[in-house]
């Protein structure tokens, strides 16, 4: 599929095919700042049916290496493409990133990052009704927001939806995030708020 080429190669496929927006493009590329070396697997759909991959991008060295490491990825791309026969062999998730954090920088631009994850997740599931569900993983830590109940308040012009929160060795907690869908002559505009 041109979403898996184009996460090998650099690309994005965003300003031509507006249903490939949040997949594998430009914005993935700003996690190189964690680490020139990530991990990929996932599942994908294309015109043969539907497969998981798995596959290693190395950004690292010179523009020369670069390219060599584009076409091993593409390489190993196409040895590790599994047909899926059921529904049953269908991943838990359509797509993890491994990040092999071996220097300082890395490791604070992660931490930073997951903090930053930790206060906008509860509102990035509210406001994106294709995404149900983001774990993070830091060693033997697991943490899952899971989109949950959505609903609209009848005359309040409010949507509510329940994020449901499950930390390793946590209890488990829900957010409710209240959604102000007013209409003005400008279009439309929503403000938030976790409670």
């Amino acid at each position: 599929p041109k979403e898996l080429a184009h996460l090998i190669y650099h690309g994005s496929t965003k300003d031509q095919d507006e249903a490939t927006r949040g997949k594998f493009g430009r914005g993935f590329l700003v996690t190189h700042l964690l680490s020139m070396k990530v991990g990929v697997k996932g599942f994908e759909t294309d015109r043969d049916g539907d497969f998981t991959f798995e596959l290693a991008l190395d950004r690292s060295g010179g523009a020369e290496a670069i390219r060599g490491h584009m076409d091993d990825a593409k390489q190993l791309l196409k040895a590790n493409r599994v047909s899926l026969t059921s529904n049953a062999d269908t991943p838990k998730y359509s797509t993890s990133y491994t990040y092999h954090l071996d220097g300082d920088a890395g490791k604070r631009a992660a931490e930073g990052g997951i903090a930053a994850a930790t206060q906008s997740l509860p509102y990035v599931l509210a406001f994106i009704p294709e995404l149900d569900e983001v774990a993070i993983s830091v060693s033997d830590t697991e943490t899952i927001w899971e989109k949950g109940v959505v609903q609209d308040l009848e005359g309040a012009g409010l949507r509510k939806t329940v994020i449901q929160v499950a930390k390793t060795g946590c209890e488990p907690r829900s957010i409710n995030v209240l959604e102000n869908r007013a209409m003005t002559q400008e279009g439309n505009h929503s403000v938030s708020v976790a409670i």
